[in-house]
């Protein structure tokens, strides 16, 4: 019976500290989401302020968008377990659509 106790006290906790951690998670990401909206919100109001061109908002616009998604880490294929378990031929193909732009230029 003690163990019993025990183990369902250990279950709660460890599903407690679990759905802590989601929950903290899922904050941060609602706040870089915030943050995000909020830069681009006070870039459209000083565009339209400014009375720029449409041409010329697209192009801030664009610009911010693109340096935000410059700014996050780039995920490496070594770092995705699931993809070393793929059959060889897909990974081959994998590789090959990763790295022939890359090839290429040079």
């Amino acid at each position: 019976r003690i163990y019993t106790v025990g183990m369902i006290f250990f279950g709660l906790l460890t599903f407690s500290t679990l759905l802590s951690t989601i929950t903290n998670m899922m904050n941060h990401l609602r706040i870089q989401n915030l943050e995000r909206q909020d830069l681009e919100n006070q870039t459209r109001c000083y565009i339209e302020q400014m009375r720029l061109s449409l041409e010329l908002g697209n192009k801030i616009m664009n610009y911010i968008r693109r340096a935000q998604l410059a700014q996050q880490p780039k995920l490496h294929g070594t770092a995705i377990p699931a993809l070393k378990k793929l059959p060889i031929v897909v990974q081959r193909q994998l590789r090959e659509e990763v790295f022939s732009p890359q090839i290429s230029v040079h």
